[in-house]
């Protein structure tokens, strides 16, 4: 009897198998992206927003600096310069020989030596330096006759001056700046460069 209570105890107890269930629970898939009912398929908007396109700013433009020379630098205003530069000088030589010479001669001796002397320096800077010509007879000669030409504008226009009532002493200025502008003007045709004088340009 203990023996069979033993075998009886020592057989394990089977549990009842278990069944699968007759009414399974659905099976609820994975939800695709492609469902377009849970994703909606992004349109684009059918009236796109306008592009405005950036307000372009251009740079500003600043015009090339104009190379045009300054009216004191053009050639006629720089022979005017010269001239009157060369002018001082003689007049300057004129009065310096005068002065020597009334230490040993008269005052009519030394104004006309003083005078020569001026006249040719005169003419040959006004060659080389004025107006860059090679001098010549036929400079010389034209030289020459524009300063007689201005002696005599010199002595009508004094008087005229005088005449119409300007004061004496300043009449001569007037004079002077009158007859300056004339002499130079003649002297630009006596001393009109040619070809040969190129060289010394």
């Amino acid at each position: 009897m203990n023996q069979r209570q033993r075998a009886s105890n020592s057989t394990p107890t089977l549990s009842p198998a278990v069944r699968p269930s007759e009414h399974p629970a659905p099976s609820h898939p994975a939800p695709s992206h492609s469902d377009p009912t849970l994703f909606p398929a992004v349109r684009p908007s059918e009236h796109p927003a306008p592009s405005h396109p950036a307000p372009s700013h251009p740079a500003p433009s600043h015009p090339a600096p104009s190379h045009h020379p300054s009216p004191l630098r053009t050639p006629q205003i720089q022979q005017f310069f010269r001239f009157a530069l060369i002018g001082c000088l003689s007049s300057a030589l004129h009065y310096g020989i005068y002065y020597l010479l009334l230490f040993w001669t008269g005052a009519n001796v030394a104004y006309i030596v003083g005078y020569l002397v001026s006249f040719v320096v005169n003419y040959l800077l006004t060659c080389s330096f004025t107006f860059r010509t090679k001098p010549t007879i036929k400079r010389f000669l034209g030289f020459a006759g524009s300063h007689a030409i201005n002696f005599g504008l010199h002595v009508v226009l004094l008087n005229l001056m005088l005449f119409i009532g300007v004061h004496e002493l300043i009449a001569p200025v007037l004079v002077m700046g009158i007859a300056m502008l004339v002499q130079f003007t003649i002297l630009r045709f006596v001393f009109k460069p040619h070809s040969s004088d190129l060289g010394n340009r």
